[in-house]
C-alpha cells in the first residue's frame, strides 16, 4: 500500500520536493507585491520632494524628475514581469500538482480493505480527496502569495520606518506580535471547528450520491420521503458545524480588528502626530 504522511508539514513537502525548483521561482516572483507596497510611497515621495524643492525654469524640470520617473517606470515593469510571471508558473505547476495528489490518494484508498469501502460512503471517499487537492493548493498558494510576501512587505516597512525614527519600528513590530500571537493562539481551534465541518460536509456528500446511485431502489420502494428527512439530518449537522466555524472565524477577525485598530491605527498615528 502507498504511504503518504500523516501530518500537515509533511504531506506538504512530500508533494512539494518533486518541484522545488518552479516553487522557489514563484516564491521570488511572489515577492513582486512587498516590492510593489513598499517602494511606490519612496518613489512618490522623490517626485514631490524634487517638486517642492525645485528653484529653476518650469521648463528644466523635468531633467531634475528624470531620476524619479526612471526609477518609477523600472519598479512598475519589473512589478508587472514578477506578477505575470508568477501567474505564469502557477498556470502551470497547480495543475500538474493538483493532479500527482489526486491520483496519489486514488491509489492510495483504492488499496484498502473490502471492510474500509463497506464502512463509508462512495461519494464521501470522493470528496475528501477532491477537498485534499482543493485545500492543498488553497493553503499553498496562501503561504506564498500571501503570507511571505505580507511578511517581507512587513520586514521592508520596519526597516523604512526605523530610519525615519525607531520608536516607529518598535510600534509596528509590536502590534504585528500582537496579530500573530492571537492568529497562532486561535489556530488550533479554527483547525478543530475546519475539521469538523469538512466531516459533517463530506458524510452529508457521501450520503447524496449515495442515494442518486441507487434511485432506482429509492423509486421501487417509494422511499423519496425517507431519503429527504434522511439527509435533513445530516444537512442540520453540516448547517450547525459550518456556522460554528464560520463565528469563531468572525470572532478572531474582531480581535484582529482592535488590535489593528490600536496598534497600527492609534498608536502609530499618535506617535507620528506627537
Amino acid at each position: 500500500m502507498t504511504h503518504l504522511p500523516k501530518t500537515l508539514f509533511a504531506f506538504f513537502t512530500y508533494f512539494l520536493k518533486k518541484y522545488w525548483i518552479g516553487i522557489l521561482f514563484i516564491q521570488l516572483f511572489c515577492f513582486g507585491w512587498s516590492l510593489d507596497q513598499t517602494l511606490w510611497p519612496g518613489v512618490s515621495m522623490m517626485v514631490i520632494d524634487t517638486l517642492i524643492n525645485y528653484a529653476g525654469d518650469r521648463v528644466d524640470v523635468w531633467s531634475a524628475l528624470a531620476l524619479p520617473i526612471f526609477l518609477g517606470i523600472t519598479l512598475w515593469l519589473s512589478v508587472e514581469f514578477m506578477y505575470r510571471t508568477n501567474g505564469l508558473l502557477l498556470a502551470y505547476y497547480a495543475p500538474r500538482l493538483e493532479a500527482d495528489i489526486r491520483m496519489q490518494m486514488f491509489d492510495y484508498v483504492q488499496r484498502h480493505s473490502h471492510d474500509y469501502f463497506s464502512s463509508n460512503f462512495t461519494g464521501s471517499l470522493s470528496n475528501k480527496i477532491s477537498d485534499m487537492t482543493q485545500s492543498f493548493t488553497r493553503i499553498f498558494q496562501l503561504i506564498v502569495c500571501l503570507f511571505l510576501p505580507v511578511a517581507l512587505a512587513l520586514i521592508i516597512a520596519m526597516a523604512l520606518f526605523a530610519k525615519v525614527n525607531i520608536i516607529f519600528a518598535l510600534l509596528l513590530g509590536g502590534w504585528l506580535a500582537i496579530h500573530l500571537g492571537i492568529c497562532f493562539a486561535c489556530a488550533k481551534k479554527c483547525d478543530y471547528y475546519s475539521s469538523v465541518h469538512a466531516e459533517a460536509r463530506t458524510t452529508l456528500a457521501g450520503m447524496i450520491v449515495d442515494s442518486l446511485s441507487n434511485h432506482m431502489n429509492v423509486r421501487l420502494f417509494k422511499r423519496h420521503t425517507f431519503e429527504r428527512n434522511y439527509l435533513a439530518k445530516a444537512q442540520s449537522v453540516e448547517i450547525l458545524q459550518h456556522q460554528n466555524s464560520l463565528i469563531f472565524i468572525e470572532k478572531m477577525k474582531i480581535a484582529l480588528g482592535i488590535t489593528t485598530f490600536l496598534g497600527a491605527g492609534v498608536a502609530i498615528n499618535w506617535y507620528m502626530f506627537y
